[in-house]
């Protein structure tokens, strides 16, 4: 599994379109999750890639993104092998502490 932010446009976009064609099952954080840019990235991949609300610069949709990658990864017996929080100490730090791998 791979967390990607800043995926409704740019780099992160197109970084988790890669990363989906490559059959990692892709947790993309959306600035809007309900925008155009979250919208064409559900229509431009697989199933395997989920689209969450994240602002990084929000410090509740920060810890609720990694409550929601955390579940995915029990429930779905994944492992978490590619986080890319762009320029984000703070999704660093919630990782290490939330997030067991």
């Amino acid at each position: 599994m791979a967390w990607v932010a800043g995926c409704d446009r740019g780099i992160g976009f197109a970084l988790a379109q890669h990363l989906d064609t490559l059959g990692y099952h892709v947790v993309a954080g959306c600035l809007c999750r309900e925008g155009s840019g979250a919208r064409d990235l559900q229509r431009s991949t697989s199933p395997r890639l989920a689209t969450i609300q994240l602002d990084v610069q929000d410090h509740t949709q920060i810890a609720q993104a990694a409550i929601t990658v955390q579940q995915l990864l029990t429930t779905g017996k994944r492992r978490l092998y590619i986080v890319c929080p762009y320029q984000c100490t703070v999704i660093k730090k919630i990782f290490h502490v939330n997030v067991i791998i």
